[in-house]
């Protein structure tokens, strides 16, 4: 959802994601598009404002936050809690197999799926014969029915499509957030969710659909992607201008800026809580990044007048990873996620689901925990195009490479941006008022926004007999 790849989205209900820039829905919305949201959340949900129902969204059924069972009671619909306990899949999917049948097929969608499945908890799947129950290394009977059912969801959707004479005009992107965990196997690829190795960061995806031209279905694409260059790509097929320049430009950073520094996890930034500090804060009250993504369709569809590195020669990944060309710089194994560590994660999971751990480790290790490490990093160097697994730090035999991009990856996130939303878009906040409300409509405490709360203003407070 994000246009930009440096933007920090802090999520839940604490925190917040952006108001200022616009999402998708909210660029495809004066096109006469309908959009509708089904699924995963954990955006940012601060304030009223941030419900996708009041960014764009046509209809929204989902969870906010970044995981829970896949029976959990506490979901959300529109501006207020639901409380079922229908198996997510299914609730998802029936929400977008019923929006699909009722949308009229003259007009535009724009549908965003994130499943739950297949992120942990592995719940036992209704229907599904091969559940081994919720043993998260090797539950893969439950793992591959979680897909199963995703994948009936989807053969009902294009099924109607089809049916709805829509197909031909169609673009389906299925697309995964991070590398797997748990029951999840990256091989040939080094480590797992959380972690800056290819395993972590490198993830298939996939397009169809009949606007997709004959001549590349079935094929592979080398083309070094970002998600965020979905954004412009998407604009472009709307027929929307992608731009999303603040009416203030940033301020240049000053020359004499250090690198951003590790901030306590709950230090707080201008209106939300961020992990990073800059020195200077480029971007103020009234500016924000522009789109850096790409539009990538031409790439999709004329593959032969484009090479692997088109879209992004250079690109940074995250605090610790920067890609140039072939090479990557690897700062640490993991960033400051505030998460556990597996002892396995820096090797290599096979089929077998068997972990194998490199022989010696030279660059990259984290010393038992962030704070341990911070300040003492050793980075690692690899040549992804020779050493896609990530077995040969070239560091030391490149050592002016290696400094070059370090350089440069810090350089990258001095103009880095935390999300953030000014008071009047955010509305009155009261948290102890929003409990009451939501817990009053059958959900629970600490589950739903706590800013611009109908019947939580400071007015309506005082005044509570007033008519709003």
């Amino acid at each position: 959802m994000p246009p930009k790849n440096q933007t920090v989205i802090y999520s839940e209900f604490i925190r917040c994601d952006d108001l200022l820039p616009q999402i998708i829905s909210q660029k495809l919305q004066p096109q006469g598009y309908r959009s509708y949201w089904y699924g995963k959340g954990h955006t940012g949900y601060k304030s009223m404002a941030h419900l996708p129902i009041n960014r764009g969204f046509d209809d929204h059924i989902g969870y906010l936050t970044g995981m829970q069972s896949y029976t959990s009671p506490v979901r959300w619909q529109q501006e207020r809690p639901l409380n079922t306990r229908e198996y997510s899949t299914h609730l998802f999917g029936d929400a977008a197999v019923g929006a699909l049948e009722a949308h009229n097929a003259s007009e535009p969608f724009f549908m965003y799926l994130p499943w739950q499945a297949v992120h942990d908890p592995y719940d036992d799947v209704p229907g599904w014969p091969y559940n081994d129950g919720n043993w998260e290394l090797n539950a893969t009977g439950t793992y591959r029915g979680m897909l199963w059912l995703t994948d009936v969801y989807v053969g009902k959707l294009v099924e109607l499509l089809h049916k709805k004479g829509m197909w031909d005009n169609t673009l389906i992107v299925f697309a995964s957030d991070n590398g797997g965990r748990g029951a999840g196997v990256n091989y040939p690829y080094r480590g797992e969710k959380r972690t800056n190795y290819e395993g972590g960061m490198r993830v298939p995806a996939f397009v169809s659909g009949g606007l997709l031209p004959s001549a590349v279905r079935g094929t592979t694409s080398d083309v070094r992607m970002h998600i965020v260059d979905w954004y412009p790509t998407f604009c472009r097929l709307a027929g929307v201008d992608p731009s999303d320049d603040s009416p203030v430009p940033p301020l240049p950073v000053p020359p004499s800026d250090p690198t951003p520094v590790d901030a306590p996890f709950h230090d707080s930034c201008t209106f939300c809580g961020c992990d990073w500090k800059a020195t200077t804060d480029i971007y103020g009250n009234e500016s924000w990044p522009g789109v850096d993504g790409v539009d990538v369709w031409d790439m999709i569809v004329k593959p032969s007048q484009y090479h692997q590195y088109s879209a992004h020669h250079t690109i940074a990944l995250s605090h610790e990873v920067l890609l140039k060309g072939k090479y990557k710089l690897m700062v640490s194994q993991r960033g400051n996620t505030h998460q556990d560590y597996d002892e396995f994660e820096a090797g290599w999971r096979h089929p077998n689901l068997t972990w194998v751990q490199p022989s010696n480790r030279t660059c990259g290790v984290v010393n038992g925990n962030w704070t341990n490490t911070k300040g003492h990093f050793i980075p690692c160097l690899f040549d992804l195009e020779a050493d896609p697994r990530e077995e040969v730090d070239l560091s030391a035999a490149m050592p002016k490479l290696r400094d070059l991009m370090y350089k440069q990856l810090n350089d990258t996130w001095r103009t880095f941006y935390v999300a953030r939303s000014p008071p009047e878009l955010l509305g009155h906040c009261d948290s102890e008022c929003a409990d009451k409300k939501w817990v009053s409509m059958r959900g629970r405490k600490k589950s739903g926004p706590v800013c611009g709360v109908p019947g939580c203003s400071k007015l309506q407070k005082e005044r509570p007999w007033a008519i709003f």
